[in-house]
């Protein structure tokens, strides 16, 4: 990995029924124990339609290729217990070599 990692993460992957028989995000752990670089911006950026500055959050996670993730997982920080959603996942190459994978997350609340 050549990003330098901030943490370690685990892969949460799966749904459940609650008792009302409603669809949840389960607790699952798919794996763990992963080194990765959790990054979390903020902009400020002005919406044409009300001109109302609004804060808008990007969180950009980095992990070795080896670690199987899929859009649609959630990401669990072992430091803070936060968890994010897996938006969207980018495999770059470079000349038929992976390097890391870059996982677009969102908070989960």
């Amino acid at each position: 990995m050549r990003v330098m990692p901030t943490t370690t993460v685990s892969v949460l992957r799966g749904t459940s029924r609650t008792e009302f028989d409603d669809e949840a995000d389960s607790e699952t752990v798919a794996s763990s124990g992963h080194a990765a670089s959790l990054i979390e911006r903020t902009q400020n950026v002005y919406p044409p339609n009300s001109g109302t500055p609004m804060t808008v959050r990007t969180v950009v996670c980095r992990l070795d290729s080896s670690v199987q993730v899929l859009n649609g997982d959630r990401i669990r920080d072992e430091g803070t217990g936060v968890v994010y959603y897996v938006s969207n996942l980018v495999s770059p190459q470079v000349a038929g070599f992976v390097d890391h994978l870059r996982l677009d997350l969102e908070r989960v609340t």
